[in-house]
């Protein structure tokens, strides 16, 4: 897709998931194409492409992920908490707070993990380590 002068940015959201084989390329599943960059607008992608797989292939086909890899940008992070955790992104983090500090309980290890991608991690370290 091409930008025409004065249009506003679009964004590119892609869903993949990981490819059973070892070794193998992960297999992309749903792209969503927008120049909304919301929560709400990532968060209507995701439960519609939840709606799409349970329509296809039944509730009983709809397992929760365990862990969703992102990068970290608020609004993916805040839309996949609401899609996937059914909860919001503070929630979110208190449950991984409880689990971290040992007093986790059974409701708090059901909670998918939200994995930010680690080059960011390591981008914001440094960035952390350079100011000190």
């Amino acid at each position: 897709m091409r930008k025409e002068k004065g249009s506003p940015p679009f964004y590119v959201y892609e869903l993949v998931v990981r490819n059973p084989p070892k070794n193998s390329s992960p297999l992309p599943v749903a792209t969503y194409l927008t120049c909304d960059h919301t929560t709400a607008s990532v968060t209507y992608f995701l439960e519609a492409f939840q709606t799409d797989v349970a329509r296809h292939f039944g509730r009983k086909g709809m397992r929760s992920p365990i862990m969703i890899l992102c990068e970290r940008s608020m609004v993916l992070m805040q839309a996949i908490c609401l899609s996937f955790a059914k909860k919001n992104l503070q929630d979110t983090i208190n449950h991984y707070y409880k689990i971290a500090s040992g007093k986790g309980t059974k409701e708090d290890f059901e909670v998918p993990i939200l994995h930010r991608c680690l080059s960011h991690v390591m981008k914001n370290a440094k960035e952390m380590c350079t100011k000190l």
